[in-house]
């Protein structure tokens, strides 16, 4: 469904940056819920996992998924597809 699309992903040291990860997510308009529920946190508080992962209190590898979830996120709210997500 999202094709040609063009990602560039932050790692330190193996992991996805919480700090440009959140720049990107506000960028786009997206709200912590709105991302977590896409990236399956399946908590109460979908929010709260992906809070930890910005703030840098909880590591976080899987970009794919990352970059997935912020698009089907933009698409579920905007109904739009986003083409490019520089995290």
């Amino acid at each position: 469904m999202l094709h040609n699309c063009i990602t560039f992903v932050t790692m330190k040291q193996g992991q996805i940056d919480g700090a440009k990860l959140k720049a990107a997510r506000k960028q786009h308009g997206l709200t912590l819920k709105e991302v977590g529920i896409q990236m399956g946190f399946a908590s109460e508080n979908p929010h709260s996992y992906l809070s930890l992962i910005e703030t840098g209190k909880k590591a976080y590898y899987d970009k794919d998924g990352l970059i997935s979830a912020i698009k089907q996120a933009y698409l579920t709210k905007y109904g739009k597809i986003l083409k490019t997500v520089k995290i």
